[in-house]
């Protein structure tokens, strides 16, 4: 299983990024326009099931979701960063943001 990350700039400039895992496919603009994402999309940003998601959720091992009514949505920038920092369990996620606020 190999998932592919493209950038592309489209003709107003804006730059897009797709992740491409199997058969699905996710994408964010560079203005953040997905701003909330699935435990699907996740799963597909995270080359891994949604089982799996919803494993890592229950163990704090990823950033803490939003509830909206019965919804449950992650930030779709704040996932990058965790990504980019390493998947850090949630409890040093939170901290490492704290300390990047102050």
């Amino acid at each position: 299983m190999e998932s592919a990350i493209r950038a592309e700039r489209l003709p107003d400039r804006e730059v897009v990024k797709t992740i491409e895992h199997e058969d699905k496919a996710l994408r964010l603009d560079a203005a953040g326009a997905m701003r909330l994402i699935t435990a699907k999309q996740l799963a597909v940003m995270l080359v891994c099931s949604e089982a799996h998601v919803w494993r890592l959720h229950s163990c704090a091992r990823v950033p803490m979701p939003l509830k909206l009514g019965r919804l449950t949505r992650w930030r779709a920038r704040e996932v990058e960063e965790w990504i980019e920092a390493g998947c850090p369990p949630r409890h040093r996620w939170d901290a490492m943001r704290q300390i990047a606020k102050n």
